[in-house]
């Protein structure tokens, strides 16, 4: 995960999760310290089934702020 450290990092997190807890985001977050988090308050642990919409809304976001050659590894 080195390589991909300060790369800019999405990361969605449905709040409800049953079975990754917040202390799972945490450890996301520190080991990409470029990371945007949006917090899904209702929203478990399918978020891609459960929050479709915000889930694409936050990476249009992400790659609208990026240049190119941070994308690249």
């Amino acid at each position: 995960l080195e390589i991909l450290r300060n790369k800019p990092v999405q990361i969605v997190w449905g709040v409800r999760d049953w079975c990754f807890r917040m202390e799972c985001c945490r450890r996301l977050q520190s080991l990409f310290p470029a990371n945007q988090t949006r917090y899904l308050s209702d929203v478990g642990h399918y978020v891609m089934e459960e929050a479709v919409d915000e889930v694409c809304e936050s990476l249009r976001a992400l790659l609208a702020r990026g240049d190119q050659s941070s994308l690249e590894i």
